[in-house]
């Protein structure tokens, strides 16, 4: 990928990543500043819907979380006279 390709890459990785982190949170912390609180959430949706949706949300963060760092650390130009690997 180019530069310019990777940038825009990262960029819509990122923001996956802060919608997975925000699910996750939504649906695990217990907030008083959250609109829907997580015992409204498993009260509406039930406590099996409510587990599945946590089940899902970490896994999604981790992944995107992954996928940010290798794309991060393959697009860092080396530093000037490190020897590379041959």
């Amino acid at each position: 990928m180019s530069n310019p390709e990777t940038a825009l890459v990262l960029e819509t990785i990122r923001d996956l990543e802060g919608w997975a982190e925000y699910i996750l949170a939504t649906v695990t912390l217990k907030r008083g500043s959250e609109p829907a609180s997580v015992d409204l959430l498993e009260r509406t949706l039930g406590r099996d819907e409510l587990r599945r949706i946590r089940e899902l949300s970490w896994p999604l963060f981790d992944q995107l979380h992954r996928i940010r760092t290798v794309l991060e650390l393959s697009s860092v130009e080396p530093l000037a006279g490190a020897k590379t690997p041959s």
